[in-house]
């Protein structure tokens, strides 16, 4: 076996109480993002060690687990990548709520001008005439 590098063990959760420990590879080994890999328990040392061992699925697998349903826990590592979506979603957000509102004051203020816009929009009573009592 070969020293590839070091890494700190994290932590990843896919739900608010499940956490399960994530372990980075070097950049050099893209190619293998997407695979399923098998996972041995050993020693190395007399400690706990590891041994991960990527491979493709055959054809026939696929067909019943499509790629785009296994799990999300390789898939949504990039906190940057989830972050820049959730604030673009958040802006425009803000955007329609800013133009719902500014539709609703020009409403509002349409009505009311019209409310009030009358010819006669003092409402007195006629003037008494003559021949009365």
């Amino acid at each position: 076996m070969r020293h590839i590098a070091d890494s700190k063990i994290g932590t990843i959760s896919s739900k608010p109480n499940v956490k399960y420990p994530m372990v980075r590879l070097p950049q050099e080994y893209l190619g293998i993002i997407g695979l399923k890999a098998q996972i041995y328990k050993t020693d190395y040392d007399g400690r706990l060690a590891f041994l991960v061992v990527p491979y493709e699925e055959k054809a026939a697998q696929l067909t019943a687990i499509p790629k785009s349903k296994v799990s999300k826990l390789g898939l949504e590592t990039d906190i940057e990548t989830r972050l820049s979506a959730v604030e673009s979603e958040i802006s425009e957000l803000k955007s329609l709520l800013l133009l719902n509102e500014i539709v609703s004051f020009r409403k509002n203020k349409n009505e009311t001008d019209s409310e009030w816009a009358r010819p006669d929009s003092n409402r007195r009573p006629p003037p008494c005439q003559d021949g009365g009592f």
